[in-house]
This record gives C-alpha cells, sequence and structure tokens, in this order.
C-alpha cells in the first residue's frame, strides 16, 4: 500500500503498510497449501504469482489475476505443443532448429495475446512458454512441468485474492454521507488555498476506493470544474454525484453529466456584466450545453488581451475533455452556472463589493465570493445563484442516496473573514449546516475562532481527512478523539 503523501520540507520514514503485510502473509499461505499437498509442485510460483497479484485495489488484483490466468494458460498450452513437436519431428541435438522454432513462437503467441485483448498479459505469456521450452525441455517428463506451473500459479492467484479480499466484520454507518471538501480538506488538509490541481495522495486515492468498496455513501463538495475534479481523483469512481462549481450543480462522474443546475438570472447576468466592465475587469462565463461544459471568456471594453492570470486558466483548460474553453462572449440565451473574474487581491475586494451592492440594490440574493485562486497571487471573485451553495449540492446528494446524516470536512481557514464576509461562505455554510462539520485546520488549533458545533481537528498528515472518514464509517460507535 503507498504511503502517505509528506509535506514538503519533512523527511518522512515510509511506513510498513497493510499490502506488505498481505504480501508476506500470501507467501506464506503458499507454502502452507504446498506442506499440505505432500510437498508437490513448485511453491516458487505459486509465490510469485500471489505477490504480483497483490495490489492496492481488489479490483486491480483480479485484473492482474486474470491477466496472468490468460498469460499462463496460453504459454502453457504452447510450451506443451512446441515440447511435443520438437520430440516427434526434431532431430536430437538439433539445438539451431529448437532455437528457431522457440523464437518463432514468439510471434503469434504475442499476436494471440492481441486477438483475445489482453495485450498486457503478453509478457507473462512469454515467460511461461520460455521457461517451458528453454529451461525444461530436456526432463525426463518435460509435461509435468507445464501442468505444475499452471496449477502453482493458480494456487497463488487464489491465496492472493483470497487475503486481499478478506475484511474483518464492522458494524458500518450505513446511514451516513461523507462529504468532504476537494480543497482544504483531501488536497492539502488544513490550507484553505490548496491546489486542487495537485491532486490526491495515494493513501487517500486507495482508501476511498475502500470505502466505495465497502458501500460507503460518499461525494467530494468542490469550488472546481469537473475537469479539475476528475484530474485530482484519477480512476477513483464516484457512485454518487459529486457538488461542483461551489454548488452550482452535481456532476455524475461516471455518466460524466451535469444534474440539478442552478443558474443565474438574466437579470442577475446582465447587472454582474455591467459591474465587471465598470471595474475594468473581464471574466469567464460558465454554461452547459447537452451536459457539457463551456467556459466562455467576457473582455473588457477595448482590452487587448488576457491579463496572465486569466492566461494561464486559459492554458490550464485547453484541451480538457470535460469541458471546452471558448474565447469568445456567450449566446445571448445562454444561462450562467457561475460567473469568474481573476485579479489582484485589491482589485478583488472591491470588484465584490461592488457586485454586492448591485446585487442587493435590485433585490437579488445572488451569492457573490471571495477566495484566492493559486494562479499569480490572484483572488478569484465569483457569482453564483442564491441557492448555489456546497450545502444545498450535498443535501441533494444526502435526497439521492436517502442517508440520515451528513459528515462533512472543509478547512479551518474558511473561517477567516475577508472584507466583512466569509472568505468562501459556501464552505464556511456546508459546516454549519450538516450533522457533523470537521474543521480541518493547521496546528496548533484555536478552537475560540469556530462556530458552535463545528469539530476542529489537526492536519498533522495530509491523509488526515480519509482516515477519520474511515473511523467514522467502520467504528461509527467507538469514542471521538482528540487531535491536536
Amino acid at each position: 500500500m503507498p504511503n502517505p503523501t509528506p509535506r514538503p520540507g519533512t523527511h518522512h520514514i515510509p511506513h510498513v503498510g497493510m499490502r506488505i503485510i498481505k504480501s508476506a502473509l500470501a507467501v506464506f499461505l503458499c507454502f502452507v497449501v504446498y506442506l499440505l499437498r505432500g510437498e508437490q509442485g513448485m511453491p516458487f510460483y505459486s509465490a510469485i504469482a500471489a505477490i504480483l497479484c497483490m495490489q492496492p485495489h481488489v479490483s486491480n488484483s483480479v485484473k492482474v489475476a486474470l491477466n496472468r490466468t490468460v498469460g499462463t494458460l496460453i504459454g502453457g498450452a504452447a510450451g506443451m505443443l512446441v515440447l511435443l513437436f520438437e520430440r516427434s519431428f526434431l532431430p536430437p541435438n538439433a539445438h539451431g532448429l529448437q532455437y528457431l522454432l522457440v523464437s518463432a513462437c514468439v510471434i503469434p503467441l504475442i499476436y494471440l495475446t492481441l486477438v483475445v485483448k489482453k495485450p498486457t498479459a503478453s509478457y507473462i505469456t512469454c515467460v511461461v512458454f520460455l521457461s517451458i521450452t528453454v529451461s525444461h525441455g530436456a526432463d525426463v517428463n518435460p509435461y509435468l512441468f507445464p501442468l505444475n506451473r499452471v496449477l502453482d500459479t493458480f494456487i497463488g492467484i487464489l491465496v492472493s485474492l483470497g487475503v486481499n479480499s478478506f475484511r474483518l466484520p464492522h458494524k458500518k454507518d450505513k446511514g451516513l454521507l461523507l462529504a468532504p471538501c476537494l480543497e482544504g480538506a483531501l488536497c492539502q488538509p488544513g490550507e484553505h488555498n490548496a491546489d486542487p490541481s495537485a491532486g490526491l495522495s495515494a493513501y487517500t486515492r486507495i482508501h476511498l476506493q475502500r470505502l466505495l468498496d465497502q458501500g460507503a455513501c460518499l461525494t467530494i463538495a468542490t469550488n472546481a470544474s469537473p475537469g479539475t475534479l476528475a484530474g485530482a481523483l484519477g480512476d477513483t469512481p464516484l457512485r454518487l454525484p459529486a457538488v461542483v462549481l461551489g454548488g452550482a450543480a452535481l456532476y455524475d462522474v461516471k455518466q460524466e453529466a451535469f444534474l440539478n443546475c442552478k443558474t443565474l438570472s438574466s437579470t442577475a447576468q446582465t447587472e454582474a456584466a455591467v459591474v465587471f466592465a465598470k471595474q475594468g475587469v473581464g471574466f469567464f462565463f460558465y454554461a452547459t450545453t447537452h451536459s457539457v461544459l463551456h467556459i466562455y471568456r467576457v473582455p473588457t471594453p477595448g482590452e487587448q488581451a488576457p491579463n496572465p492570470a486569466e492566461q494561464a486558466f486559459i492554458d490550464a483548460h485547453k484541451g480538457d475533455r470535460h469541458e471546452h474553453f471558448v474565447p469568445v462572449p456567450p449566446p445571448k440565451e445562454a444561462r450562467a452556472l457561475c460567473l469568474l473574474a481573476l485579479t489582484p487581491k485589491e482589485k478583488a475586494q472591491t470588484l465584490a463589493g461592488a457586485l454586492r451592492r448591485r446585487l442587493q440594490e435590485i433585490g437579488l440574493a445572488d451569492r457573490v465570493s471571495l477566495r484566492p485562486a493559486n494562479i499569480d497571487d490572484c483572488w478569484a471573485v465569483t457569482v453564483r445563484a442564491a441557492d448555489a451553495t456546497l450545502l444545498n449540492g450535498v443535501r441533494c446528494v444526502q435526497e439521492l442516496c436517502a442517508a440520515q446524516h451528513v459528515a462533512a470536512f472543509a478547512a479551518g481557514s474558511v473561517f477567516t473573514q475577508v472584507d466583512g464576509e466569509y472568505a468562501e461562505p459556501n464552505g464556511a455554510a456546508l459546516l454549519l449546516g450538516v450533522e457533523k462539520g470537521f474543521a480541518v485546520c493547521t496546528p496548533p488549533l484555536q478552537e475560540q475562532t469556530f462556530p458552535s458545533g463545528v469539530i476542529p481537528f489537526s492536519a498533522k498528515r495530509r491523509d488526515c481527512v480519509v482516515r477519520r472518514m474511515k473511523r467514522l464509517y467502520f467504528y461509527p460507535n467507538r469514542p471521538r478523539k482528540k487531535y491536536r
């Protein structure tokens, strides 16, 4: 099992993970099976198969086991046929012809793995074939080795799958919905301006997968777009929709479809665009068409080129299959999920204040948020619909999975106020609005800064959030530990 990623500048000694322990246990059980069989066969091949099939995820172990099974069967059968041909038709001691035949057989063997759509099995196919035809061709009974090789490989595969699939019984909290924020909880816990494009640690990915395999209800809440979320998750498949764009929509990662979109009204879009123009700030316009996210660029009047932060943002989103960047203003009939501007902090504060005042003057309750953007020290000013919040998004997911209660995780710095407002009001509202709200903080903790009902704990390790999630799901009745 890969170990947690250390924080920059710290010395990290890897821990002995469960994958290492399981590999040793599987090897020992292969030797036990060998003894129970009366020391028949070759336990070396069982142990090798057990180690190779021991993967971080059970699903990966099954894939490796299937490839090894296919490769062993093809290589073993071909090796026996070649030995039979050599003994029947080739003259004794014709080593040149034997080596030519064996070498030529490699071509159809590799091609056969492509035909059966198992190209990753070509390596083990050739290894088994060559070990039979080259190393054991002169045996008194050359057919005994292929049979034992296949049988011992199967034993190692079954032992490895059994050990990797075994789980101690737990009283799981099936009524719990786990809702960590991507920024500041799963990515670099405790740091509000954590960059989700940096991805998750290997440990976090593995244990998110295990929670999903064990039936946990899990969603992820983020201010980012589906493309950024998909990049951070890698191959971790969420079964429930994720809350994206700060709650403006739900996104089904498996189906690649948007659900429950909350768009700005035409009045809000028009008035916000007027404020952006008066402040001399261009912005990005997020809209969906047939479950495809389009990001339009709306320049300021007379603008020659985007500012460096905007250009970096454009470059990061170009070529992403989850979202399309369009370097022109949106069509008039388009409705925005959100509007986003990237500008230096002082300008961002002025812009956010002007947007709030204008929307309040015309009686609209649409939300204006302000947060660090992780691009050239700029800040992001975002306009969303009044009901487009992470909390509302998580509640929608809760209804979909019929969960009884929610445990949410967000960076503790969401409660830091900027210009009289929360730096990220959506994240703060998420922790305040659920049954269990965990504020993940860089030590030391300062409990007096947290509202009542929010549980602070220290982000001593990058994987602290997924560890707490495992504890809540697998051990719901265990007393809560305080993290300091």
